[in-house]
């Protein structure tokens, strides 16, 4: 019996646990009925507790889900930075880290561009920016801007400066990195609903962490109704 309840209670599986103290009819079944029962009672009584922790916690991350995708990101961060500290989940601590290194992530793709354009300084490339494609050759990347010149045309060796918002929409997600990154596939999918491309927000939705994909879509179908 020990060490089945033991296996049992490592799993969390306390009911079941209890179940045996409970129905235990082996030898001095009798002489030890009273404490088994006071034993069993207690599993129930964690069990009830982890289930109603369970729940809180469920609902917990199905708001996380309905903060990003209405647009509060910043809200979202802020949520699971508290929740880092709450006592109610010790188990849940680990995950909690991961999906809060990734919503932080997330909000800070400009930052990955950029970079995208710092491996490239001396480089010239072709840039789809929202006026058209151009042919830049990177200079450097300061102040959250792209200092670059024009590589061909009747401008050539005019330098200019371009921000992360003058960048195509697909010159921007392309720059972001693979969708097989959790961050990447969550800034995404929140992109695409800031487009009304819900049916693609969800496909990236789809892709990132396991605790938010269902919730995430979810709330797309919450918060945007057809």
């Amino acid at each position: 019996m020990g060490q089945k309840t033991r296996a049992l209670k490592a799993r969390g599986e306390l009911a079941r646990a209890a179940a045996i103290y409970e129905s235990y009819t082996g030898p001095f079944a009798s002489e030890t009925e009273a404490r088994r029962m006071f034993v069993a009672q207690g599993l129930r009584e964690q069990a009830t507790k982890a289930k109603h922790a369970a729940m809180q916690f469920d609902t917990f991350l199905d708001g996380i889900a309905a903060k990003l995708v209405s647009g509060g990101l910043d809200s979202a961060k802020n949520a699971i930075a508290t929740s880092l500290t709450d006592s109610r989940w010790p188990a849940k601590q680990r995950m909690l880290g991961e999906v809060a290194r990734i919503v932080d992530q997330a909000g800070r793709m400009d930052a990955r561009i950029l970079d995208s354009f710092r491996a490239q300084v001396g480089q010239s490339v072709y840039v789809d920016l929202d006026r058209g494609r151009a042919c830049l050759k990177i200079v450097r990347v300061e102040n959250g801007a792209i200092v670059c010149e024009d590589a061909a045309g009747a401008s050539k060796g005019k330098q200019r400066k371009i921000a992360v918002k003058a960048l195509a929409l697909h010159e921007r997600l392309r720059r972001m990195g693979p969708d097989s990154d959790p961050d990447v596939a969550l800034a995404k999918g929140l992109i695409a609903l800031d487009y009304g491309a819900r049916e693609k927000a969800k496909e990236y939705f789809a892709k990132t962490h396991p605790a938010l994909r269902p919730r995430l879509i979810k709330a797309v179908k919450g918060h945007y109704p057809r």
